[in-house]
Parts: C-alpha cells; sequence; structure tokens
C-alpha cells in the first residue's frame, strides 16, 4: 500500500521537531548546570558546561553571554570580549551583550569601544540608565568630569534609585573637589542601598579629609565589616595616625 506523501511529510516534520526539542532541553540543561557552578564561583566548571550547551545550540546567545560572564572574572578579557561578541551576532539588540562587552572594554582601557558599546545599549533602549551610567564611568576615566556628571544626572532622571549612578557622581564631585556634593551622593546611595559598601568607604574617605573623624571610622569600619579590605586598610591608617 502506498503511503499518502502528506503523512510522509507529516512524520518527517514530528521527527524534526522532537530532535530539536530534545537538542533545546539538552543546552537548557547545561545551561543551568552551569549557572550553579557559577553562584558557587566555580568558574572553570561552569565554563564547561556553558561549552557544552553552546556545542548543542551553536545560536544559544544566552549561554555565550553567561560564559564570557565567566571568563571575565577569571580575568580572561579577550574570551569575554569574543563571547559577548557572539551574542550580539546572534541578537543584534543584545543589550546585555553590547553592556558588558562595554565593561570589559573600559577594564582593559579601550575607552572608545567602551563608549561605542554603551552608545549602542542607549540606542537600543533610550531609558536604559545602566548605559548612561557606564558611560558615565568612563568619562570620568576620560578625564572628562563634566560630561560624566551629565550622564550620572541622566541615569538618576531614569531611576532615582540608582545607587551606583549617585556613588559614580559622588565620585566625580570628590575629584572636583566638591566634598559636600560627593557626601550627599554618597549618602543617598546609601540610603537607596545600604550595601552600597563603595558609597561607605568613599563616604568616610571625605569624613576624613574634612577631619571628621568619628563620622569616617563608622563609615570605614561599616566597609570593613562588609569585606572591603580596602575600608580595613583605610581604617587601620586613620588608626595608627590618630595614636601619633
Amino acid at each position: 500500500m502506498k503511503v499518502p506523501r502528506i503523512t510522509i511529510s507529516l512524520l518527517v516534520v514530528m521527527l524534526f521537531l522532537t530532535v530539536a526539542c530534545t537538542r533545546e532541553k539538552g543546552a537548557k540543561e547545561w545551561l543551568e548546570k552551569g549557572d550553579s557552578y557559577y553562584s558557587k564561583a566555580k568558574y572553570d566548571k561552569a565554563i564547561k558546561s556553558y561549552s557544552k550547551a553552546i556545542a548543542i545550540d551553536l545560536n544559544y546567545a544566552e549561554a555565550y553571554n553567561k560564559r564570557g560572564n565567566s571568563y571575565y572574572l577569571k580575568g580572561q578579557a579577550d574570551s569575554a570580549i569574543a563571547d559577548y561578541s557572539s551574542a550580539i551576532a546572534i541578537i543584534p539588540d543584545d543589550i546585555e551583550g553590547y553592556n558588558k562587552r562595554g565593561i570589559v572594554y573600559g577594564k582593559i582601557g579601550e575607552l572608545d569601544n567602551a563608549i561605542e558599546d554603551f552608545n549602542m545599549t542607549i540606542a537600543i533602549d533610550p531609558n536604559y540608565a545602566q548605559g548612561y551610567n557606564n558611560r558615565g564611568i568612563v568619562y570620568r576615566e576620560k578625564g572628562q568630569p563634566d560630561r560624566a556628571i551629565e550622564e550620572f544626572n541622566k541615569a538618576i532622571s531614569i531611576d532615582p534609585n540608582h545607587d551606583g549612578a549617585h556613588n559614580n557622581r559622588g565620585n566625580v564631585y570628590e575629584d572636583i573637589g566638591e566634598h559636600e556634593n560627593a557626601i550627599a551622593d554618597y549618602s543617598k546611595a546609601i540610603a537607596i542601598n545600604s550595601n552600597n559598601v563603595e558609597a561607605y568607604y568613599n563616604r568616610g574617605n571625605i569624613y576624613f579629609l574634612l577631619n571628621n573623624i568619628d563620622e569616617a571610622i563608622s563609615d570605614l569600619e561599616k566597609a570593613c565589616k562588609m569585606k572591603l579590605n580596602l575600608g580595613c586598610i583605610r581604617l587601620e591608617e586613620i588608626s595608627e595616625a590618630g595614636k601619633q
């Protein structure tokens, strides 16, 4: 008996869908294993797991992004950039890919490339506060405080509770000697997020410069208790100076 062509075609489609679903499930399982290792700071094992996911699905943008994160935390900037670039090639409007790649470019001193990537995040989403914040960080690195403040102002106007932008704007105010504005921004960052250890450290340093020793010690003690080694070192320096 002759099998109708429509039946054969249907069977082929069903077989294809079954294989595709199986591959997708396998890739997702490896991604989840990678996430588990990543959460435990086992970055080598995370990378191997994400690589397995990518081997199953070469267009798995999320796996490239997450493997890039692991490479970044291992200090392998080139590999991280390559993975973020792969994610962007798969999803051209991948804000996460552009943002993370921009951060890595900033860390290795390729500031113009970093700005280009943050420009892309903002082009994709003009209300992406983190893009303005990160672009502000780069402009500070480039020695352009006025432009940096503009960027942080924009981030804060979009997201008034962006504690990072308040802290980062405070850094620029500190750079240009506007200490009271710096303290106000660090204080706002802490009010928004009581776990912002950098803001405690930064405010503590400003208080010390202004000879507000008790306030400086209080902030630096908080930073030290929150496991910021720089806070502990600075606290010890101030304590030693007080003994002299």
